[in-house]
Parts: C-alpha cells; structure tokens; sequence
C-alpha cells in the first residue's frame, strides 16, 4: 500500500521510553509520607490544572509544590535536587530504537511528541536520549500539552506539513483521539511489535 505520510510522530514515555507515571507519583507521596493515593490529583481533583501548568513549563517545581501545599495543607521539605526527578529512572526500549532508525534511513522524519515535566525532559536531555529523533516537541517547549488539539496544530505548523502526512503514535488513546481529528494517521501504542505490524500494513515500512 503507498502511503502519503513524510512525517512520524513518536510519545516519549510509555513508548520509547518504559516508566509508569502513577508509580513515580505513588513514590513521590510515600516520599511526603502520604499514602493510600495512586497519584496526587487523587487527593484533591484541583491539583491536575496545577501539574498540567508545570507540564507546559508554565510553572517551577517550586511553584508546583507551593500551589501543592496551599491546595492540600500538606508542606513539602525543601529538596535541593528535583522530587519529581528523584524517582525517574526510565529505561529505552531498544526495538522502538531500532525501528525510529529505520524509518529515518527509509527518508522520513521521527519526532518526538511528548508531555513531561521540566525535571524529566531534562533527565532525558543530559542523557542523550532523544538523539534518536530529528526534533523533539515537548510540552514544556510548546506551553501546550495533549490532548489539546494546539499541541499537534503547533508541530505541523512548525514542521510545515499537513495533517494527512503525519503519523501520531501514543500510549493513550485521548491523544490519539485529538491527533486523529485533525487528520493525523494515528495507532494507539501496545508494543512495537503491533506498531511495526501496523506500520507495514499501511505502506510505511
């Protein structure tokens, strides 16, 4: 099958990069000696729009914490390292690799199209891991983050190709749903394996 797309969109975590957010969360409470939640929204629905401001880099880790106490009355010490980097230790997914060069060496282009928080994006930075990409967007870059449909309006801008030439791939199937809208080629992540199926199956590969 021959296929229009120029351009493939790659989500960072849960994807070419294996981490569990909750459990950085569920980490970060036990930290603060909080337990019984999951995530910090869990204790009180008003701390997502704060993490979301920190997501798009609209916001310090100081900051966050701030608005944190203020919200739940629980005080954060003082970290001199970040708390969110504290428990982030993402490991690559070498298929994923292996298979973001191929599509490079066959002329497309592989970016990255992640939310993240300051803390990690640099994490990844410093450790060279998105040296697999021709660019990366990232939420902290962009002040949008997914599912808005800006964030991917931005990237096509940015990259000057139209949606139908865009190729979304993302371990949350919101984000997908938001790509998919606008006319971007989307597959919500399982595994490579899946991917790369899918990626043959629509002429990519």
């Amino acid at each position: 099958m021959k296929t229009k797309i120029s351009i493939c969109l790659f989500d960072m975590g849960g994807v070419v990069a294996r981490h569990s957010d909750s459990l950085i969360e569920k980490e970060i409470l036990s930290e603060l000696g909080i337990t019984g939640y999951d995530r910090l929204f869990d204790i009180d629905a008003r701390l997502e729009a704060v993490m979301l401001k920190h997501s798009k880099g609209n916001s310090t880790e100081q900051e966050l914490w701030k608005e944190f106490t203020d919200i739940t009355k629980i005080e954060v010490p003082f970290y001199q390292e970040s708390l969110w980097g504290k428990f982030f230790h993402p490991q690559l997914d070498t298929a994923m690799l292996l298979l973001i060069r191929e599509l490079k060496e066959k002329g497309l282009r592989v970016v990255c199209a992640t939310n993240t928080e300051p803390a990690h994006y640099a994490f990844h930075k410093n450790r060279g891991d998105y040296s697999v990409f021709n660019k990366v967007y990232s939420s902290v870059d962009l002040h949008e983050a997914k599912p808005d449909k800006e964030f991917f309006e931005k990237i096509l801008s940015s990259e000057q190709v139209p949606a139908s030439e865009a190729f979304f791939t993302d371990d949350c199937p919101l984000n997908c749903a938001s790509a998919k809208a606008l006319g971007v080629e989307t597959f919500v992540f399982t595994g490579s394996v899946a991917l790369r199926q899918h990626l043959n199956d629509i002429g990519i590969l």
